[in-house]
């Protein structure tokens, strides 16, 4: 995984799970499993601020496209990655599996009816 270089004012989120970035697991695209992973409000502070610092952001930071909003992103980060490594790794599910499509637009759905106003 190639390092993307943000700047102030870029349109980000963070997932749940911070990799360190640079051990085997994180650079086979698994940084949720990454051996020495930090969790914002578990292994260091920070769960609920208005700013915060993201440990390795260059790593652990994700683009936030223009019409996503903050808090559907807020959301976003610890369920769906939780949902996809469920549903990819134990469900053994493929690209072309046509229910993922809706599952997805199910969820978006229910997401948009209990989002914050």
């Amino acid at each position: 995984m190639c390092p993307i270089r943000f700047a102030k004012g870029y349109r980000v989120t963070a997932p749940f799970i911070l990799g360190c970035g640079a051990c085997p697991t994180c650079l086979s695209d698994d940084a949720t499993c990454c051996d020495t992973q930090d969790v914002i409000g578990f292994t260091h502070p920070g769960a609920f601020p208005e700013l915060i610092a993201i440990p390795r952001a260059d790593f652990n930071l994700v683009p936030l496209p223009e019409p996503v909003k903050y808090a559907a992103a807020a959301g976003m980060v610890c369920r769906v990655t939780t949902a996809f490594k469920a549903v990819v790794d134990r469900g053994a599910v493929q690209p072309g599996n046509g229910w993922w499509c809706m599952a997805a637009a199910v969820s978006s759905q229910a997401d948009s009816q209990h989002s914050l106003k």
